[in-house]
């Protein structure tokens, strides 16, 4: 758990807390059953793309999946692609440990990768290439992924290119097509103002 990524506020973020409405059913059911479910979505190395507005759960399931599959003991990375970037530059540091090859091959081989928000940053050209290589990996190598993000196809490519580099941003999104279950979550934001009893 603590190498997954998953930071402090979502490890309590289960399907158990989950609150369950006719609006997020849905949602709730397709990533419940891929969590129960996930060798055979494994074996064909198929994950979810979790698209909506802000504040309707899309973190939360994603979190909700990657704690129940930690719990068996099963590998998952869950972070946003900014940390996973940070990581990978780390590597370049002197005094690193860790080589920048064996941590994008632990991003490209893990059995789970959670890339969590994707498009609220702008990538730089070698971000965006290096993002493609990780995702271009696990896409022949038929290993799942799971992406959150308050965007829409045409927006998401756009964010991600504003470096210039649209072909390989509409490459990603078109990979996520190909191997994701869409589960579209757009409803009225439900975080709310803490109260003060």
């Amino acid at each position: 758990l603590g190498k997954s990524g998953i930071k402090k506020r979502f490890l309590t973020r289960t399907f158990e807390n989950f609150t369950v409405d006719k609006v997020n059913q849905k949602a709730y059911e397709t990533a419940k059953a891929y969590a129960e479910n996930f060798q055979d979505f494994k074996e064909k190395g198929d994950g979810l793309y979790f698209v909506g507005s802000f504040g309707t759960g899309k973190t939360h399931l994603a979190a909700a999946i990657s704690l129940h599959l930690i719990k068996k003991g099963i590998p998952v990375i869950c972070k946003t692609l900014i940390d996973m970037l940070g990581e990978v530059r780390k590597t370049f540091d002197d005094d690193s440990r860790v080589s920048e090859y064996e941590m994008l091959n632990l991003y490209k081989t893990v059995d789970l990768l959670v890339v969590d928000d994707l498009g609220k940053e702008s990538p730089s050209e070698w971000a965006l290439a290096t993002f493609y290589a990780i995702l271009n990996e696990r896409y022949e190598a038929c290993l799942p992924t799971i992406i959150t993000t308050n965007y829409n196809d045409q927006e998401l490519i756009e964010r991600l290119s504003r470096k210039g580099d649209i072909k390989t941003a509409g490459a990603i999104v078109s990979r996520l097509h190909e191997v994701c279950y869409l589960v579209e979550m757009n409803w009225k934001d439900r975080r709310g103002w803490r109260q003060n009893d």
